[in-house]
């Protein structure tokens, strides 16, 4: 059980790395279908450079794509501290009550609760000089949250392929 906070931490690094890749795939897909001409570095969903020269090509397409700005920008957050900070802090959380002085293996799952420290990029260090002013939530709280985005995302790539490349080529 203590092990799934060390392996959480690496499943999240993994799944923020993940949903960069597909926005930056849905990135080089709309810069490609309207011939946005970008630089590679401005090839992202979270630079203004994309949807402004999108908004010239299209409008209406731009508006779909900038309805989940702030999904791009949480999802670049939670990825760049996880890859170039630190890993998201996960910890098995219980009052010294529930372990009643039992070995780590023998603690009830129903004791304790496992956490994720709400905060991108947070060191170890900051944790302990003010454990009072932490955000806990669940490490599975961007599940529901961000798939809504990723599927709306994917119709949405799908169907600006489909538009563009009847034939199955451009």
């Amino acid at each position: 059980m203590f092990g799934a906070a060390l392996l959480l931490s690496t499943y999240l690094i993994g799944y923020f790395g993940s949903v960069k890749s597909f926005l930056d795939a849905v990135a080089v897909c709309l810069d490609d279908l309207f011939s946005l001409k970008l630089a590679r570095l401005n090839i992202d969903m979270r630079r203004p450079q994309l949807l402004k020269k999108l908004a010239a090509k299209d409008a209406a397409v731009c508006a779909r794509y900038a309805l989940h700005s702030d999904f791009y920008a949480a999802v670049s957050l939670w990825r760049n501290a996880a890859e170039h900070q630190v890993a998201p802090l996960v910890f098995v959380c219980g009052t010294t009550e529930a372990r009643r002085g039992l070995d780590t293996g023998q603690t009830s799952r129903a004791d304790v609760d496992i956490r994720l420290v709400n905060q991108p990029g947070l060191r170890p260090s900051d944790l302990v000089k003010s454990p009072g002013t932490i955000n806990w939530t669940q490490p599975d709280f961007f599940f529901p949250i961000w798939r809504v985005s990723i599927d709306q995302l994917l119709k949405d790539v799908c169907e600006e392929i489909v538009a563009h490349c009847p034939n199955g080529t451009k």
